[in-house]
């Protein structure tokens, strides 16, 4: 009896386990799950079709936590679950077996009214398509409501990664805040979402930095690749970077109808990519006016001013609710000051304004420059302190301002050397504090304020930024007094103990570099004169040890090119230590140690250019070869490429299929006709016309061609055109796909060496004139490989051997002659 009962207990006990799992619920529509632990939410994995709710927040911070409804595993989640406002904390996913997220795939779900706060998600490649992010790897046919992710990060080197969804297909996402971190090494990279698949985004806001580093594509602030869906009333305010079409809002947006659009939104941070970039959207296809309505950019942050695919306005006008043509900012946007935040948000939890709370301290040569940025919804007025000690005893400066937001605010304060702390507090309109916020920052060089002197700094020009320039000799002299000051590493001097009202001169030297321009200032009584020296440098620099190197990026056979990105990196390292244009000259110079192997890169999407040498700089000038067909240096038109800027890029679909995406723009606007065409190189070397875009006088064009079966013989970009000073104007530019085929082939080579070894024959049974024959017929050759009409290294070989062969008739020809 007593074994029965055992028995009957344990069949129950397996019957209602789910049951007994949760704090209530049964897990139907009407009666959910009630999940109250960690262990709760880990255990949806047991029935992945249940409804779900929580009834308080849950700390998951001691689990590594194995995302629910794994394909592999349990199956796609396809219930339900609302977090009826509560938080999820400390989610952390290291997984490498699947999508990663708190949800590994979302199939028929919906999912809601959940925050999800100090989350970590790391996933590396380890099956065929990982597809990573905070709330869910994928998400089918699914809908996402009310979902916020705060202080989250993800670091993978997958495709597909975002703060909220990695993959949406057929879903329908609103109201939902991502503030995350991500630091991708894959394609289709976003802040909200990676890749977005017919679905509709409406009123969500990503807040977070993305950054995706290597040849990736499709890298935006709110989504890496938009296909055919709606992004309306949306935002991005974190910074961007990527390689190819990256976007503040959307890396790139296409859509097969005309009613998919870019509508109501706006992005303000900076974006940097190397192809593509844009302020808004990176690449919008087709690049018609109405994909993008009543959107905007931050033109002042992004650093972008495209247009056609947003509006650029400045940060003031991005903080004018009058620049929001259209906007509904009863029920959708929600705009005190700093920049609008949809609705569904609460505006005491969020505060957006440039830069959020920065200190900025500007170093000497005089007085240190300590500027605040910052905003607090509900403030009338702010203090600032900064102080020696972090408790603020030992304050130093102290100001209390009476303002809604303190915007780009800058006081100057007289620092010795030292570490600071700097403290402000957001009051509200009975003076009481109700936010602190602060941080450190140190004074490394002071200087004598109340003599008689002359201070500056020296600096050159890295990229358009002022650099300081250390270990530069600045001498100071008059007709009766001289003396000298070697500037440290921040680039700062100061003669001190001068003459009042004598006149001085300074200058600077430094090797590698022109002495500066003299300047003469007359030193006034208990006064710093600040004077900042600008050093320029040499075009043959003097050798020492380190020092400069000069890089020709040049031709084999000598032609020079102009604006090539030439970038220096040391050994195997990725991270780039100089990064310089060539000019005219074809030429850039650089600070390198003899002692070190560099890694330098040149690259010209434009002169279809992507070479790469190593070198340890043991000479003053080294020329950097690369190697381009000799038709491509006769169809260069100097006019046409100082003021006309064409690209050509080219991005498989799979492995037959591939976009062609060229964009045209004339800075002279005195385009007045244009035809770009995609043609195929035939065998015999004629042009067929593939697909072609008539643009007409647009001086402004962006246009993707899709290319079917691109494995075929060859192809080109032909771009056609008349302009009012240029007159007919005609650029090739030839393409290439992994796998396609080389021009004409093996078997040209072979007609070629079958030709020029029945000459060699011929030649060495004595007929006369044969080797004059074999060597127009290897010019001939030549000529036409350089005019295209068939390439590849294959076929140089070929030439070449042809060649040698042409020689030894012609050799064997002067032999007979003097042996007559």
């Amino acid at each position: 009896m007593k074994t029965k009962i055992i028995f009957v207990a344990f069949i129950l006990m397996c019957l209602c386990g789910n049951a007994l799992a949760y704090a209530g619920g049964d897990g139907s529509a009407g009666n959910p799950y009630q999940i109250t632990t960690a262990n709760d939410l880990q255990n949806m994995n047991n029935d992945v079709t249940a409804h779900y709710i929580m009834i308080n927040d849950v700390d998951v911070s001691h689990l590594t936590f194995t995302p629910i409804g794994e394909i592999t595993t349990v199956g796609m989640f396809e219930g339900s679950f609302d977090g009826m406002g509560y938080t999820i904390e400390g989610l952390t996913i290291d997984h490498m077996d699947d999508h990663g997220g708190l949800f590994a795939y979302l199939d028929m779900a919906t999912v809601q009214n959940v925050t999800i706060a100090n989350a970590t998600v790391t996933v590396y490649w380890d099956m065929m398509f990982p597809f990573v992010a905070v709330l869910a790897g994928e998400a089918t046919d699914s809908t996402i409501k009310d979902v916020t992710v705060l202080n989250s990060s993800i670091d993978s080197d997958t495709d597909r990664v975002a703060g909220l969804i990695g993959y949406a297909n057929n879903c329908d996402i609103s109201d939902c805040l991502t503030d995350v971190e991500i630091t991708s090494q894959g394609s289709f990279t976003g802040g909200l979402i990676g890749h977005l698949l017919n679905s509709n985004v409406e009123r969500c806001m990503a807040l977070g930095n993305v950054t995706a580093t290597g040849n990736v594509q499709r890298t935006g602030g709110l989504i890496g690749w938009s296909d055919d869906s709606n992004i309306i009333n949306c935002a991005a305010l974190g910074d961007v970077a990527g390689y190819n079409q990256v976007g503040g809002l959307v890396g790139k947006f296409e859509g097969t109808a005309y009613n998919y659009a870019i509508e109501k939104s706006y992005s303000a941070g900076s974006v940097t990519g190397t192809l593509q970039p844009g302020g808004l959207a990176g690449y919008v296809y087709p690049a018609i006016s109405s994909k993008v309505v009543d959107s905007y950019y931050d033109s002042t942050r992004s650093g972008q001013s495209d247009t056609g695919k947003g509006t650029p306005k400045t940060t003031a006008q991005m903080m004018t609710r009058s620049t929001y043509t259209g906007w509904n900012f009863l029920d959708v946007w929600f705009h005190d000051v700093g920049y609008p935040v949809t609705a569904s948000l609460t505006p005491d939890d969020f505060y957006l304004y440039p830069d959020g709370e920065t200190f900025n301290v500007i170093a000497p040569p005089l007085l240190h420059e300590v500027t605040f940025d910052t905003y607090r919804f509900g403030a009338n007025s702010y203090s600032v302190n900064i102080a020696k000690d972090a408790t603020f005893a030992q304050s130093v400066y102290s100001i209390t301002t009476n303002a809604q937001a303190l915007t780009n605010l800058s006081r100057t304060v007289n620092l010795q050397a030292g570490e600071y702390h700097i403290r402000i507090q957001a009051r509200d309109s009975d003076g009481q504090v109700f936010d602190t916020t602060s941080s450190t920052f140190t004074v490394s060089q002071t200087f004598d304020l109340n003599s008689t002197s002359v201070a500056g700094m020296v600096y050159s020009l890295v990229n358009g930024i002022q650099t300081p320039l250390p270990d530069t000799l600045v001498k100071i002299y008059n007709e009766t007094w001289s003396d000298n000051f070697v500037v440290g590493s921040a680039g700062y001097y100061q003669f001190i103990d001068l003459a009042a009202n004598n006149t001085y001169n300074i200058v600077a030297t430094r090797d590698g570099y022109r002495d500066s321009v003299v300047n003469q200032f007359t030193a006034s009584n208990n006064t710093t004169i600040t004077k900042n020296i600008f050093m320029e440098r040499e075009t043959a620099p003097t050798y020492i040890q380190p020092h400069h190197v000069q890089f020709i990026v040049k031709a084999l056979w000598g032609t020079v090119y102009e604006g090539v990105t030439v970038t220096v990196y040391e050994g195997d390292s990725a991270t780039a230590l100089y990064t310089q244009v060539t000019g005219s000259d074809g030429a850039v110079s650089f600070e390198l140690s003899e002692s070190v192997l560099y890694r330098l890169t040149a690259v010209s999407s434009e002169l279809n250019i992507n070479q790469e040498m190593t070198v340890p700089p043991n000479k003053n000038s080294y020329n950097f070869y690369v190697y381009r067909s000799i038709w491509d240096s006769f169809e260069e038109e100097p006019s046409i490429s100082k003021d006309i800027d064409i690209t050509v890029e080219t991005s498989t679909i799979d492995n037959d299929d591939a976009y062609v995406n060229v964009t045209y723009f004339d800075a002279m606007s005195e385009t007045t006709s244009l035809v770009i065409s995609v043609v195929q190189i035939n065998n015999d070397g004629s042009y067929k016309t593939i697909t072609s875009h008539n643009a007409g006088s647009n001086n402004n064009v962006s246009h993707s061609f899709l290319v079917n079966d691109y494995t075929g013989e060859g192809y080109l970009v032909l771009f056609e055109g008349t302009h009012t000073s240029i007159g007919e104007f005609e650029r090739t530019y030839s393409i290439q796909f992994p796998g396609m085929k080389e021009n004409f082939g093996w078997s040209t080579i072979w007609i070629w060496l079958a030709v020029c070894g029945l000459i060699f024959v011929a030649g060495m049974f004595g007929q006369a004139d044969v080797h004059q024959g074999a060597i127009l017929v290897v010019v001939a050759g030549w000529i036409m490989y350089g005019m295209g009409m068939f390439a590849g290294y294959s076929v140089v070989m070929g030439l070449g051997v042809a060649t040698a062969i042409a020689i030894a008739a012609y050799m064997a020809h002067r032999s007979k002659e003097e042996g007559a």
